[in-house]
């Protein structure tokens, strides 16, 4: 008799395990589809409530600041530690700019395929128009770790914006967005026509 409650209970935690499982799997998709549906919805808050805003602004200032031109004998002539404090110190001044021209309210109606432009500029981003079905959504994407998910979106001239996902607090929320050279290069002008 108690054997074959073990091997019932043995049974019952396996389907339940393989069942989390599947369902943790299919969550992020259903999460990209849901933020792709919205977007076409032209529901700018249903998109700007996907969001986790600081993350994404650290994601783009770290871009940014990575393809920064910076003098290379100055950089090599700093320590590890300072060079590391200047890193901070760029990231935290080019998000003042990220929080002027790149700011969630933007970024969603880019999205969303209201103006895709990049605070008045030429560069255009992709938006989630290109997603026109739940399989669109599956073949562009995938898990980049435990907890992260990234979509992959080709705009029709070419230029490619990767969102990432992470898991956080029992939700998937965008965190990243992988911008294309031009949009960092409009960016990095940008940040120029600042500093003078």
């Amino acid at each position: 008799m108690r054997i074959m409650t073990r091997k019932r209970f043995s049974r019952f935690a396996i389907v339940a395990g393989l069942l989390v499982g599947l369902i943790y799997w299919v969550s992020p998709y259903v999460a990209a589809v849901r933020l792709a549906e919205a977007a076409k919805r032209r529901d700018i808050e249903a998109v700007v409530s996907r969001f986790d805003v600081p993350r994404i602004r650290i994601s783009l200032a770290r871009q940014i600041v990575r393809a920064y031109p910076v003098d290379q004998a100055l950089a090599a002539a700093l320590d590890p530690v300072a060079r590391q404090a200047a890193g901070v110190v760029a990231v935290t001044y080019v998000d003042a700019m990220i929080a002027e021209h790149f700011s969630a309210e933007t970024l969603a109606a880019a999205l969303a395929g209201h103006d895709s432009s990049v605070s008045g500029s030429s560069v255009k981003l992709p938006g989630l128009m290109e997603l026109d079905s739940a399989w669109s959504v599956f073949m562009r994407s995938g898990f980049t770790g435990p907890v992260s998910f990234a979509i992959d979106i080709e705009a029709s001239d070419g230029s490619l914006l990767r969102l990432g996902f992470r898991w956080i607090g029992g939700t998937w929320r965008v965190v990243s967005f992988g911008l294309p050279r031009e949009v960092i290069g409009e960016a990095i002008r940008l940040l120029k026509s600042r500093t003078g």
